[in-house]
């Protein structure tokens, strides 16, 4: 019984090798095609560069973790848009921190971003409390018709995305503690909105 336990444990692991290697190689694969498809034109001068090489590992490990095959489509399209908006080449860091916080959330999760960035309100606008109460309970609403959720997950949705610093908590209280964007979702809304979500 012993000996079958220890020859299925060494299957099993040569098994999940080749999956997680076959896995790995059309990720890899999907993001080149994104390049090629994307009408990039790049010389050895950007593909031996630091920062291009740099971003693409980054960019790569984040589609090797993403379930998601919108997800995987999203992070190809900021990568291809980050070339041809020079952010690579001249903002790497930037762009790093772009990747960084997009890997972290799931699809649904910037799909939720995408469709509460035009009615929260913006932190350091004034606006008075009623305003931002009214907001977010907007927000809340279009997130529970569109996922057919109670408007308290709906919420908690929304809080959910203060670890990203895209979101953070307000000084009104209502039904539940509300929410405002920052200045760095602000920074990130041309990606999400027009480029990486085509819209």
């Amino acid at each position: 019984m012993e000996l079958a336990t220890t020859a299925g444990k060494i299957a099993l692991r040569a098994s999940l090798g080749q999956a997680v290697k076959h896995f790995r190689e059309k990720r890899f694969e999907r993001l080149i095609s994104g390049l090629e498809n994307g009408d990039i034109k790049l010389g050895d001068r950007e593909l031996e560069s630091d920062q291009f090489i740099a971003c693409f590992l980054k960019t790569n490990e984040a589609i090797e973790k993403s379930a998601a095959q919108a997800k995987v489509d999203f992070l190809i399209k900021l990568f291809v848009s980050g070339i041809k908006e020079n952010i690579i080449v001249e903002k790497p860091d930037y762009y790093s921190e772009l990747v960084t916080i997009f890997s972290e959330l799931s699809y649904r999760e910037i799909e939720v971003l995408y469709l509460i960035g035009d009615t929260l309100p913006y932190d350091g606008e004034s606006r008075d409390n009623s305003k931002v109460g009214e907001q977010n309970e907007t927000a809340a609403k279009l997130l529970a018709l569109k996922y057919n959720v109670s408007e308290e997950y709906a919420f908690a949705m929304i809080s959910r995305l203060q670890r990203t610093g895209l979101v953070i908590g307000s000084n009104v209280l209502g039904r539940w503690p509300y929410v405002r964007l920052t200045q760095l979702y602000k920074d990130i809304r041309s990606f999400l909105h027009f480029q990486a979500l085509g819209n």
